[in-house]
């Protein structure tokens, strides 16, 4: 697994250090570390590169009042 660090700018940020594992090119896990020094660990699994997702999952409708621009 290859891991990308990446820590705040300010110090005064809710994390101290947010660490992502890839694998494949593909987010596997994530380490969260707060600036309390407690530590979450997240691991994805099941994942599919660019699944063929049905376009029936996905539906829009405007809010009132505005204006749909179409890009044809």
């Amino acid at each position: 697994m290859e891991w990308l660090v990446a820590s705040p700018k300010k110090a005064d940020n809710t994390f101290s250090a947010i660490r992502m594992g890839f694998q494949a090119n593909m987010l596997v896990e994530m380490e969260l570390t707060d600036s309390f020094g407690n530590t979450t660990h997240i691991s994805f699994t099941g994942q599919q590169k660019n699944p063929a997702i049905a376009s029936s999952h996905f539906s829009f409708s405007a809010p009132k009042g505005v204006d749909v621009v179409s890009g044809d």
